[in-house]
């Protein structure tokens, strides 16, 4: 089936809630916002002259490249916009995050305390990985998610492990548990699909290395 994404602009202001962040002294940080509010995030940087703030662009909850390209830069975090699925990206590279949500005018955070316990749990998935003999390895063959150019590379990480393993690839990823005999998910599609038994592509190269 072929799809058509369309933008979508936001119909509540970033201004007010940020306003608010920016009344007080923060850290050096990078700014990361969705496609609804790129622009007027963009503007008001601009507008208001913010020193010590980098714009880190767009962010989707399956990529975290941008941040990737400014975490050693800044010593926090930013993201404006609604719910906790777009910043999750962002969890990983083990810096305080402030969430502005221009909906309801909010700022919360994830503290560090926080990114230690889900890095704990990632250590926890990596011991199981290694521990396991069977591995499936989910692909997607969403725009934005599918790495099939990754496979040569995929395959060399696995065949250091010892690993017997299958390549899955579909659209929807669901009903895992129907594949009795595999012991372990390797996922490199949306980085935020979520499992005790699966593993992002990423926390393996991790332990690799």
């Amino acid at each position: 089936m072929k799809k058509i994404f369309i933008p979508a602009v936001a119909n509540f202001s970033v201004k007010n809630v940020l306003d608010n962040f920016f009344s007080q002294k923060q850290p050096k940080l990078a700014i990361f916002t969705t496609i609804q509010y790129l622009k007027e995030v963009q503007e008001y940087i601009k507008k208001n002259k913010l020193k010590n703030i980098l714009f880190g662009g767009q962010i989707l909850g399956c990529d975290s490249g941008s941040a990737e390209k400014v975490c050693r830069k800044v010593n926090a975090f930013l993201y404006v916009g609604t719910g906790e699925f777009h910043p999750g990206a962002l969890i990983k590279f083990n810096k305080k995050i402030f969430i502005a949500n221009p909906e309801n005018n909010s700022v919360t955070t994830v503290e560090l305390k926080d990114v230690e316990a889900l890095e704990k749990v990632r250590r926890g998935k990596i011991s199981k990985f290694l521990l396991s003999k069977k591995v499936g390895v989910i692909f997607s063959v969403k725009p934005g998610q599918s790495k099939f150019d990754e496979i040569k590379r995929i395959k060399r990480i696995l065949n250091s492990f010892d690993k017997e393993y299958y390549f899955f690839i579909g659209d929807e990823i669901k009903n895992l548990e129907d594949f009795i005999g595999i012991d372990m998910w390797i996922n490199t599609a949306c980085p935020r699909i979520e499992g005790k038994n699966i593993i992002n592509l990423d926390d393996l190269e991790s332990s690799y290395e």
